[in-house]
């Protein structure tokens, strides 16, 4: 670029749209279905949800063809329904928001489904109101964008079946997913060991419920040390006026069984290692690889700490 060009163009401010080549290249960094969901649990959670509802729908061939969830949170005017589809949308958050950067709610779902839907409402004789994406028009138009979904008629079809509460909330239905071949039951038990380990905590001692398809999800200490044999010691740290609590947990003695019922010894191996939780929610999970992990060299953990793990929580 040469030197006349750079001064005509800093002396106006122009934007770029976001090409549809830009939006494909999101969609190849694609999440996993639980990350997706816990993404969208994290914004029902900020919107004050205590109830959470998901959905799988399979096809005629007991694949996976649509994922509906539903929560009982205050819902969104038209402003933050709209800025909930934009790309790192600035808004306020709460201290304890699980958000902050205004992405995960849409990009999460892009990897997976080429339409998402969201309809929603908060209360107070306000409508129903809906927006939706859908790769097929955007692929048309070239660039990122949404519509609102006019249909009322479907919008509140929608309400009556899957709304928690009458008067507010939101839904998100999740159409024509890239991963639809999946077997809708793998899909199912995926979630649910995701959602019971990653929001244990809010489960068992907060006021949060989970269903999928209609069964409660029940809360699964991701460290095992909700079993009577595991040998627990926990210490604390101080660190610029904030406690964080380290539990280191010994799991010599649990049975692969208090996990679940196909749990095996190389399950146990590959899930040793270091948790961190914060806010009562896990955001990471043994994650000490490589040569100066616990993994060490040649892929082999040390035999004293396969069955270790530490709970860091901040």
């Amino acid at each position: 670029m040469s030197t006349k060009v750079r001064k005509s163009t800093n002396r106006k401010f122009q934007q770029h749209p976001l090409t549809v080549k830009t939006v494909e290249a999101w969609r190849a960094n694609r999440y996993n279905f639980g990350s997706m969901i816990g993404e969208l649990i994290d914004n029902s959670l900020d919107a004050e949800a205590t109830a959470i509802n998901i959905t799988i729908e399979p096809d005629e061939t007991e694949n996976i063809q649509r994922i509906i969830i539903s929560d009982d949170g205050k819902g969104m005017d038209d402003d933050l329904l709209f800025n909930s589809f934009t790309i790192g949308a600035s808004r306020e958050y709460a201290p304890r928001s699980k958000g902050k950067f205004g992405q995960g709610g849409t990009m999460s779902c892009l990897g997976l489904a080429a339409k998402k839907t969201t309809i929603t409402s908060t209360g107070d004789g306000s409508p129903i109101i809906g927006r939706f994406y859908d790769m097929d028009i955007i692929r048309q138009e070239g660039t990122w964008g949404t519509r609102p979904y006019t249909d009322k008629t479907m919008a509140r079809a929608y309400w009556q079946v899957n709304a928690i509460e009458e008067h507010h909330g939101t839904i998100i239905i999740l159409d024509k997913l890239d991963k639809g071949n999946r077997r809708s039951a793998s899909v199912i038990t995926k979630i649910k060991h995701y959602t019971s380990t990653t929001f244990a905590e809010q489960i068992r001692y907060g006021n949060l419920q989970i269903q999928i398809n209609g069964e409660p999800v029940t809360a699964a200490c991701p460290v095992g040390s909700d079993h009577k044999s595991a040998i627990i010691k926990t210490e604390t740290v101080n660190h610029d006026g904030k406690v964080i609590e380290i539990k280191m947990v010994d799991l010599t003695n649990v049975p692969l069984t208090h996990f679940n019922s196909t749990y095996a010894s190389r399950h146990m191996v590959r899930d040793c290692g270091m948790y961190f939780s914060r806010e009562d929610r896990l955001i990471a999970s043994h994650i000490m690889e490589g040569d100066q992990g616990w993994k060490g060299a040649g892929h082999v953990r040390h035999p004293y700490v396969k069955r270790g793990r530490v709970l860091i929580r901040f």
